[in-house]
């Protein structure tokens, strides 16, 4: 053993490969060098003795010796009664002969749970690393806001993302390797540009002749985008384009993977310069658990109180300017209830954010099964607008909750850039020029505006928005049939201390007596506070609820 391995150091002491510094010569910056002159050709050569090379590496030996399988070499001990020389036992902490690969993990950890406690790194991925955190109660501490590796930039971004731009090389400084879209269902990109950062889609990704040409890198966005080398496109269904699509490939060093589970069809017109892989038995059970808590989640959210007051004023128009006020809690709440959409989110011209929304977490919570949101134009809380000027970090701190949504259209006839994260529980169809935040639909996703473009941007608010009281728990038997949508999340609205009507999207589509039902009004359940047993107090489920309802659940 002893032999071989002193053979080993003595081949790379003597004899690097053609145009190599050798093993030595890589660490090495302060060798004696000799000009020597062969016919018209000058060369530079070594003087150094042997003797003098390995006493002068001995502690680069010391290292590379660890990757022999036997004894250390006799030079690896340092000199006795010498007082310079490194220990045995540890290399010298100011070279980096690996290059660094494995500071990556060990670092982003412990950056990462600035806002989130402690404990989160240890059950969440490191950077490069593709799957987000296993769910249950030993990773609660992970599931802060969106998730880790959902809200905020992995690893930590200083500052606030930088506005939409055109790509340069220096756009590419800054990294992100959580998840931008995600898609519970299938994505279906007729018409649009571009969808940047990674993307993961649990059903089938299909892009027609005019949909998409960029994914996870793109043209014009922020360039915050995945570090290279990991997987960057994750794909439960099948895999199907009808043009040529560039996948992080705009430079020599960008390079990241396709995985797909179902079939394919033109596979190769997925210009990556990294695998596009088929793994029938790919492992998506963790973004399976994700839904299931981010319908936690958006249920929870959508109970909360209102901070804040939403205003719209049409001055006898036709449209008009839905203003978002802000107060002083550090969290503001916005509710814009199924009655209120139409003029609070229709026919809109201009959405403004007031002064004190400023340094702000904002969640504006949309109720209804349907919500067309019109893409009007975004003014911050300085009257900048759309993606240009429009405050970045405002965009961060405010998150769009659509808790039972089946159908959400976003556009709806504007094209403005869309400010802040969405979290929506059904369909989303795509039809304005861009979103700036993250995306996360659990059903499937329609994307149909030419020009269209996803931008990456962190959910990374000021403040944490508020959690179930039961997210810790362990999940529950059914969880992948509410991750589904199969089964509906347990109410978390606290029962009234009056009689009132129980939403719609509660209750089941037919009661007892096979009859379709409706949600009462608030004037009928009143009736239930004072005794009357007609409708709608006798209907079977019970249509009203409250500390004071009166109901005799008859049909």
């Amino acid at each position: 053993m002893r032999f071989s391995c002193l053979l080993w150091v003595s081949m790379a002491v003597v004899g690097p490969l053609p145009g190599q510094a050798g093993l030595f010569g890589l660490f090495n910056r302060n060798q004696k060098e000799e000009e020597v002159v062969v016919g018209d050709n000058k060369t530079t050569t070594n003087s150094l003795t042997i003797h003098e090379i390995i006493h002068g590496e001995r502690r680069h030996v010391l290292y590379n010796s660890r990757q022999l399988s036997g004894e250390c070499l006799d030079i690896c001990i340092p000199d006795r009664g010498g007082t310079d020389s490194p220990t045995p036992a540890k290399p010298d902490p100011t070279e980096d002969p690996t290059g660094g690969p494995t500071g990556t993990p060990t670092g982003t950890p412990t950056k990462t749970p600035t806002k989130a406690p402690s404990g989160a790194p240890s059950a969440a991925p490191s950077v490069g690393v593709d799957k987000p955190p296993p769910g249950g109660d030993d990773v609660c501490e992970g599931l802060v806001n969106l998730g880790f590796g959902y809200s905020k930039a992995i690893p930590e971004y200083e500052g606030c993302y930088p506005h939409v731009r055109n790509r340069y090389p220096e756009a590419y400084d800054k990294k992100d390797d959580g998840v931008a879209v995600f898609v519970g269902g299938n994505y279906l990109s007729k018409r649009a540009a571009e969808v940047e950062g990674k993307t993961v889609v649990m059903g089938d990704l299909m892009v027609k002749p005019q949909g998409i040409s960029n994914i996870v890198s793109v043209g014009i966005g922020t360039h915050v985008i995945p570090a290279s080398g990991s997987e960057c496109v994750i794909i439960g269904g099948k895999i199907h384009a009808e043009r040529d699509i560039q996948v992080f490939n705009q430079y020599d060093w960008m390079t990241c993977d396709i995985v797909y589970k179902g079939g394919r069809k033109s596979v190769e017109r997925w210009k990556s310069a990294g695998a596009v892989r088929h793994e029938p038995d790919y492992d998506l059970t963790e973004y399976q658990k994700m839904k299931y808590y981010w319908r936690k989640k958006s249920q929870y959210w959508k109970t909360l109180d209102s901070t804040g007051e939403v205003l719209y004023e049409d001055w006898g128009n036709t449209e008009g300017r839905t203003t978002y006020q802000c107060g002083d809690d550090p969290v503001q709440v916005f509710n814009i209830y199924e009655r209120d959409n139409k003029k609070m989110t229709q026919a809109v011209w201009g959405i403004y954010f007031t002064e004190k929304c400023e340094g702000k977490t904002i969640l504006i919570n949309v109720h209804g099964l349907n919500a067309r949101m019109d893409a009007a134009d975004m003014f911050d809380y300085n009257g900048k607008k759309d993606r240009g000027e429009f405050d970045t970090c405002l965009a961060e701190s405010i998150l769009w909750n659509f808790p039972d949504v089946e159908w959400l259209n976003l556009g709806a006839g504007g094209t403005s850039e869309w400010q802040g994260s969405i979290l929506a529980a059904g369909n989303m169809k795509m039809t304005t020029s861009g979103q700036s935040g993250r995306t996360i639909v659990l059903g499937n996703v329609f994307h149909e505006h030419g020009g269209s473009e996803f931008h990456s941007y962190q959910f990374n608010p000021p403040y944490d928005l508020p959690e179930p009281p039961d997210i810790c728990e362990p999940l529950p038997e059914n969880w992948l049939a509410v991750a589904n949508g199969e089964e509906r999340v347990p109410s978390y609205k606290t029962e009234p201390e009056g009689c009132e009507p129980i939403d719609q999207v509660d209750l089941p589509e037919f009661g007892a007596d096979g009859q379709k039902l409706n949600s009462a009004s608030h004037a009928n359940c009143l009736k239930c506070a004072n005794g009357f047993k007609g409708k709608p107090c006798n209907r079977n489920p019970s249509i009203c609820w409250g500390k004071a309802c009166v109901l005799t659940n008859e049909v």
